[in-house]
């Protein structure tokens, strides 16, 4: 496999708080935004307030147990507990709801967040994976071992696995794997794991035969129809090839390019933030260059989906992250990563941001 280093966008940091934008959920209703303070016993606390500032939650949940960066409708939390002691969580909905209470879903030591109007739990007396929707009420019930975040209205779910415990981590062996839809309609089964990070959830057709394209993987549904995905790296290779062809000019490359792109020197460690007209006028005859190789019949390069680190942010991409500040499954990152096989310790990183527009650079590491 590939080695994969990590995108120098990861060093930069831009801190938003307490400068927010306004904005709706998907039912109407205004957005709140969390906002962090340290109380007198050096505790942070997280609150959250409307677009214009006003505190509509005044502060009281412990900041690194709460990751909701914006509030839309249903949320996890923690309230420490008096005198050093744990505390409680639950999850709250914007009607002032609390449900779940102690049955958190805990995935790389933090608890799950709103995706479309639905947010996991895990029951704590079967290990079991449930979903919750906008309300607070059970959309799907805990009858899974693992359950993925909703994306299009569908989720990956396992059942009857094993589970296998690995000192803090642990995996699942066998099961029946199927994907659901919002109301705990098994739509296609087996659904292979892979396929998680491999199919574009978003661009799906279904019909009672097979999808000739090349770009589209087919997968026969339990009703006998076949539910055919873009295949995130075939679609994006083709889309690569159309929006920058052979000796690609200026206009081309501005199509490409977010509102702001960073580009980082890997020999010398630098990085440096620019607005798109800038990186035009500067970069065309270097990144013209770079991916002029990807047309050598023996080029060294691989495309992979790529989380960019949810810490590292651009001007305007807010848009693009869920309510945790992470990117969202529904503008997935794609990192071409090409190699040089003369020069082992160097590659060009491209990464890709997909957009309502459709792809746009936001970072060149070369």
């Amino acid at each position: 496999m590939p080695c994969l280093s990590v995108s120098p966008l990861s060093v930069f940091l831009f801190l938003l708080c307490g400068v927010f934008s306004a904005g709706v959920g998907a039912d109407g209703r205004e957005l709140l935004y969390a906002f962090t303070v340290t109380n007198s016993e050096d505790d942070d606390l997280t609150g959250f307030r409307d677009a214009a500032g006003q505190v509509v939650i005044p502060p009281k949940f412990t900041a690194y147990l709460t990751p909701a960066k914006r509030f839309d409708a249903i949320i996890a939390v923690h309230e420490p507990g008096a005198d050093g002691a744990f505390g409680r969580s639950y999850y709250l909905t914007r009607t002032g709801r609390e449900v779940g209470k102690g049955e958190m879903h805990v995935f790389d030591n933090a608890f799950d967040c709103e995706s479309e109007g639905f947010i996991r739990f895990r029951r704590r007396d079967t290990d079991k994976v449930g979903l919750f929707d906008r309300s607070g009420d059970i959309a799907i019930p805990a009858d899974y071992d693992e359950m993925s975040r909703v994306t299009n209205g569908m989720v990956a779910a396992l059942q009857d696995s094993r589970k296998i415990i690995h000192g803090e981590h642990y995996s699942r062996s066998g099961g029946k794997s199927m994907l659901l839809d919002t109301q705990n309609r098994v739509l296609v089964t087996p659904f292979v794991e892979r396929l998680l990070y491999e199919l574009d959830f978003t661009d799906l057709t279904i019909s009672d035969t097979p999808d000739p394209a090349p770009e589209r993987v087919n997968l026969q549904g339990v009703d006998g129809r076949y539910y055919a995905f873009a295949h995130l790296e075939k679609s994006f290779r083709r889309w690569l090839e159309t929006a920058l062809p052979e000796n690609f000019d200026h206009a081309a490359l501005s199509s490409v390019l977010f509102e702001h792109v960073v580009f980082s020197d890997r020999t010398e460690g630098s990085s440096s933030i620019m607005d798109k007209a800038s990186f035009a006028d500067r970069y065309l005859a270097l990144i013209r260059d770079r991916l002029a190789v990807l047309r050598h019949p023996d080029a060294d390069y691989f495309i992979v989906q790529n989380s960019i680190s949810s810490f590292s942010d651009l001007p305007g991409s807010e848009k693009y992250r869920d309510n945790c500040g992470d990117l969202s499954t529904r503008h997935p990152v794609m990192a071409l990563i090409i190699n040089y096989p003369n020069e082992p310790l160097r590659q060009d990183h491209f990464y890709f941001l997909r957009t309502e527009q459709g792809y746009r650079l936001i970072e060149a590491a070369l």
